[in-house]
């Protein structure tokens, strides 16, 4: 039986994966984004428009390339990480980072990842 402390253990440790993806992805850790913070096929939705990524090998993140709006980009951070659902070995979160909309995260438990 689960107790509110497992519960709150599991949602911290959901919480802490999406730290880990914005790690990642201000490192610039393309290996990790490709390996472990990125399920495929992947769909992504950013300045207007949708992105399909259908394997690891696909994986892109414009901003990196520093171009266009994204000239002089350094670091993104969550403005905020709000648990919206949770269940057995899923959590829900909206986050969002300044000048963005807002994201929906989800962690499997099972694996460590944001899907």
């Amino acid at each position: 039986m689960n107790t509110h402390r497992d519960i709150a253990a599991a949602v911290a440790e959901a919480r802490d994966a999406t730290d880990g993806f914005m790690a990642a992805f201000n490192a610039l850790d393309r290996e990790a984004m490709q390996t472990r913070w990125r399920h495929f096929p992947h769909v992504c939705f950013h300045s207007g428009r949708v992105t399909v990524m259908e394997t690891s090998a696909d994986f892109a993140a414009s901003i990196w390339e520093r171009k266009g709006e994204a000239e002089g980009w350094a670091r993104t951070v969550w403005d905020y990480v709000e648990l919206i659902d949770a269940g057995l070995n899923k959590f829900t979160f909206a986050c969002n980072s300044p000048g963005s909309a807002t994201t929906v995260a989800q962690w499997a438990a099972t694996n460590h990842s944001i899907l």
